[in-house]
């Protein structure tokens, strides 16, 4: 077994991986190559069939994340999923979204999940985020920080990106006029739509730690 690096030696610093939104197609299909064409991905938001939470334990959601794959063949849900990694994938610091996002509701939700996605299509989330969205019919170029994690995602193993505008009972649904969502008598729904591909295009930036080295 080689022995590991002196403690002399100086690690080499974390680095930052940018995944492209134009890296994965909407559910499983997905590509390691970049497409440089811009597209738009579109879903619906209904606040009477809003998009239900998928913890079963608020208190202590973490004893048994639920797998996320009930909630991401709905419709209303986008996911985008990338290639399995050969190797293992090493993350710690800062995770951000990038979305290039309009919508027909003056006021609105964005509920984002990163997820991991093992062989077998269960899906885990890692992290979790929502966004208060103003201004209709206007394109958005939204920085969304989902938090900071250490994790390690094992070979052969995806990343996914969960996007939808309601995750009910957790976040209350908001309808489509100005009117605070608790006073609203006629909730309304919306579209929204997503810019990907191309330089444009949303992304996801992640903090990646470098490989283990060995003398």
């Amino acid at each position: 077994m080689p022995a590991p690096a002196r403690s002399g030696q100086r690690p080499a610093p974390p680095r930052r991986r940018i995944c492209r939104g134009h890296q994965a197609r909407r559910a499983e299909r997905s590509s390691a190559r970049p497409d440089t064409t811009p597209h738009t991905a579109r879903w619906d938001h209904d606040p009477a069939n809003p998009v239900p939470t998928t913890d079963l334990n608020w208190w202590r959601p973490l004893l048994a994340l639920p797998n996320e794959r009930t909630v991401e063949r709905r419709p209303d849900v986008l996911t985008f999923t990338g290639p399995a990694f050969g190797e293992a994938l090493q993350r710690a610091g800062p995770v951000r979204l990038v979305l290039p996002v309009t919508s027909t509701a003056a006021v609105g939700h964005l509920v984002v999940k990163l997820c991991e996605v093992a062989p077998d299509g269960t899906s885990r989330r890692i992290l979790e985020a929502p966004y208060r969205l103003s201004g209709a019919h206007e394109w958005h170029r939204i920085p969304i920080h989902l938090g900071d994690a250490g994790h390690r995602v094992p070979p052969g193993h995806r990343l996914r990106v969960q996007l939808a505008s309601s995750c009910f009972p957790l976040y209350l649904p908001h309808s489509e006029g100005t009117a605070h969502p608790w006073r609203a008598h006629r909730p309304t729904g919306s579209t929204q739509w997503l810019l990907t591909g191309g330089h444009d295009g949303a992304h996801l930036e992640l903090t990646v730690l470098p490989r283990p080295t060995y003398s």
